[in-house]
Formats: structure tokens, sequence, C-alpha cells
């Protein structure tokens, strides 16, 4: 929903960049294949334990992988491209672009959000990390692994940064009911 593209093959540069500074243990990413995984490719996958988040376009997955182990994932013969995914890549456009209604900010300034975690995520630990940006939840939604949230709009962008998130968008406010006049 934020960008088209068509990677070459291989690990993209920035993803083997950020592999330095990335903590051990998995961490999420775009994952491109020749095909779409068969049941023994995906036993392969789940092997090297690479979870498949959610189907994107062109066998193009997200996908959670073992952050230290991307080039034995791609020298799967059915794996094309492994990529990072942007914040740009987890934000809805109209929060991205800056078009959010007047009537979905509340009064003091924070906007009510629908926060998608990446399914491997636990519902506690999204909560934290909320936390963790001064939001506050007032709802989960356990059948899409999402949070509503309270958050600043200023943090938006630092949320999106999180290796778990997976979407963000506007919770809208209450319908605005005009009066009839008569």
């Amino acid at each position: 929903k934020s960008r088209q593209f068509v990677p070459e093959p291989g690990i993209s540069d920035t993803l083997k960049s950020n592999l330095t500074t990335t903590p051990p243990g998995q961490m999420h990413v775009l994952l491109q294949f020749h095909h779409t995984p068969n049941n023994d490719e995906r036993l392969e996958l789940s092997n090297l334990n690479v979870t498949l988040c959610g189907y994107i376009h062109n066998n193009a997955y997200f996908a959670s992988v073992p952050a230290r182990y991307p080039t034995e994932i791609y020298n799967l013969s059915l794996v094309r491209w492994i990529g990072e995914i942007l914040p740009d890549d987890k934000i809805s456009p109209i929060i991205r672009e800056g078009r959010i209604p007047p009537e979905d900010i509340n009064p003091d300034g924070t906007v009510n959000l629908s926060i998608m975690f990446f399914k491997d995520v636990s519902l506690d630990d999204a909560s934290q990390i909320i936390s963790d940006y001064g939001g506050i939840v007032t709802g989960r939604a356990p059948i899409t692994n999402a949070l509503v949230v309270i958050v600043s709009k200023e943090s938006i962008s630092t949320i999106a940064n999180e290796d778990s998130v997976h979407w963000i968008d506007i919770v809208p406010g209450p319908p605005i009911i005009e009066e009839e006049s008569g």
C-alpha cells in the first residue's frame, strides 16, 4: 500500500547493513519467492525458523526470519529476494500523508489507532511496546492480532519503526449526525 518496486534478486543492501546492528532473534522482512511455496518448501522454511506472516503480491510475503541467518534462507532455491520493511510500509496513507480528519484527532492532540502486529507477536508484548511510547491500550482484537490504542500523533512514525508492527491505521471517531432543519 506504500510502494511498488521490482527488486533485484538477492538480499537488499539496506537489510545487509541493518543486520550488523540487529539483535539476535527473529526479525520481520519482505521475502519474495520464485513461486508460491508448496508444503515441502514450507516445511523446509519452518525448519529454518522462517514464519510466513502474510501474503503481499507477486509471490512476496511478510515473514519472520532469524536475524543472523538471511544468507542461508536466500540460498534456498525457492527464494528470490529478501528485503527490509520500511516504516512507511506500515502506515496507512491517510496517516502517512498527514490527512487525518480533524474529527479523528482527540482534544488533547492524541489519535485513536488500530495497530496490527505480526502474527508471531503476542498482544501482551504488543501492549508493552505501546506503553513504552506513552500510549494507552483501549482494546484488543485477537483475531487480527491488533490493539486499539490512544497515542500522540508524534509517536506514530516511531512506533512504525518497531519490528513487530505490521500495520497502523486510524480508528474513526463517532459519526457526526447533522440535525435536520424543518
